[in-house]
């Protein structure tokens, strides 16, 4: 999924991944229409839709990226990754895993209401369409519950409050129980009309997906037409519960995500450093984000330098 990044960071991107593997891009050329990226191995979306953060847009994307996909033969795993990931582990590895899983998805998620603090955190977005007064109403629920600076951490791909209003003093607690109790009577439908329920609860995580030929199609066929998608393109940033909803309300097999996300400041993951490699690095994980878009920043070259084993980096330039 690419958009406002350089050419030069999403070359560095494929040149990792290798030559052997397909890899598909889907560019806005609105936002940058002399992006290009050429490789063997490497084909473009055709008529790309015009992506945003926050919205309908982004997902639009990715499900046109999927479908794009489906109408290839020369692939059985679809690995989503954004320009600023790169691999941390040899991809053989990777393929290695993704035969031994022997999944048809891999997603970090959990459940909207199987705790306090993931229903807090987006029960705002999830069971209210944006624009109209419970959607305000629960955004003012989650307020009174977390206050203005809740301390968060990193959770199933995402962030998430790790604190709330609750030992703040009787009035700001009782504010928030108020607020407690209004996002789980929305929960369960009373006074606010969504699609979840407890046959189909809703659930949150990273967008990062994975999934195999069968995932993917059905995912299509769960989000092409009818009312899920027609309930998710109301809402305020879909992408975090569609593809968790979807695939971890469905009859396949499920494994965790493949990629180590930084910790988050505010609504987004920061920039890794050198410093945290070896976090990175011994953390199992075959993917990680977000790295600088700079190619030769420092962070690149000793990622380079530890993968290779050598002192000299072996770092693609991301040459288009």
């Amino acid at each position: 999924m690419s958009a406002v990044q350089p050419a030069r960071t999403v070359a560095a991107l494929c040149d990792a991944i290798g030559e052997i593997h397909p890899i598909l891009i889907h560019h806005d050329f609105s936002q940058q229409a002399d992006f290009a990226v050429r490789r063997c191995n490497v084909q473009f979306v055709d008529d790309p839709v015009r992506t945003g953060w926050g919205n309908w847009a982004f997902t639009q994307g990715i499900q046109k990226l999927v479908v794009s996909a489906m109408g290839r033969n020369d692939w059985d795993f679809l690995q989503l990754v954004s320009p600023t990931c790169m691999p941390i582990r040899p991809i053989p590895e990777l393929v290695a895993h993704l035969e031994s899983a022997g999944a048809d998805y891999l997603i970090d998620a959990v459940r909207l209401g199987a705790e306090a603090r993931f229903l807090m955190s987006h029960g705002w977005r999830a069971y209210a369409p944006e624009g109209l007064w419970r959607h305000r109403a629960l955004r003012r629920a989650r307020r009174w519950y977390l206050g203005n600076d809740s301390p968060m951490g990193n959770h199933a791909g995402l962030s998430f409050p790790t604190a709330s209003r609750l030992d703040a003093g009787v009035f700001s607690a009782l504010k928030a129980l108020v607020g407690l109790g209004l996002t789980k009577a929305a929960e369960r439908g009373f006074g606010f009309d969504h699609i979840f329920s407890d046959a189909y609860p809703c659930y949150v995580g990273s967008n990062w997906f994975g999934a195999s030929r069968r995932g993917c199609a059905y995912l299509l066929e769960n989000t092409q037409n009818g009312p899920i998608l027609e309930y998710f393109k109301r809402i305020h940033m879909p992408d975090e519960m569609l593809y968790a909803t979807v695939f971890m309300n469905s009859h396949l097999k499920g494994a965790p995500a493949i990629h180590y996300l930084s910790r988050f400041i505010d609504a987004r993951p920061s920039w890794i450093e050198v410093g945290d490699l070896d976090d990175v690095l011994g953390s199992g994980y075959y993917f990680a984000r977000k790295f600088p878009e700079d190619v030769e920043s420092a962070v690149r070259l000793e990622l380079a330098r530890r993968l290779s084993g050598s002192r000299t980096s072996q770092l693609p330039r991301g040459q288009d």
